[in-house]
C-alpha cells in the first residue's frame, strides 16, 4: 500500500516545527519528553540533540544519569523520560 502524499507532507512539517521549537523549551523537562520522544518517532537527526538536552536537564536537577553506548535510543528516552517525569513530580509538588 502506497503512503498518502499529504499525509507525509504533514509529518515532515510537523517534525520540522518540533525541531525549531526545541531549544525554545529547553528548560521545560515536560515539553523535552513529549518533543524528545516524538523526534525519536519520525527517527529525526535532532533526536540526539533532544535526548541531550533531557540529559543535562535531569543532571541540572541533580539526579544521576549513566547511559551505555550498548542501550538502543528507545531505551535511552524511556530512562531519561522517568527521570524528566521524576524532575516535573519534584518541582511542581
Amino acid at each position: 500500500m502506497a503512503e498518502d502524499p499529504h499525509l507525509e507532507r504533514a509529518v515532515r512539517k510537523a517534525v520540522s516545527y518540533i525541531e525549531a521549537e526545541l531549544n525554545a523549551v529547553r528548560t521545560d523537562p515536560y515539553a523535552v519528553n513529549i518533543i524528545t520522544y516524538a523526534l525519536i518517532l519520525a527517527d529525526s537527526s535532532q533526536a540526539d540533540n533532544a535526548i541531550n538536552m533531557l540529559s543535562a536537564l535531569a543532571i541540572s536537577e541533580g539526579m544521576s544519569i549513566d547511559i551505555s553506548q550498548s542501550v538502543t535510543l528507545e531505551q535511552t528516552f524511556t530512562y531519561l523520560f522517568t527521570a524528566a517525569t521524576m524532575i516535573v513530580l519534584l518541582t511542581t509538588t
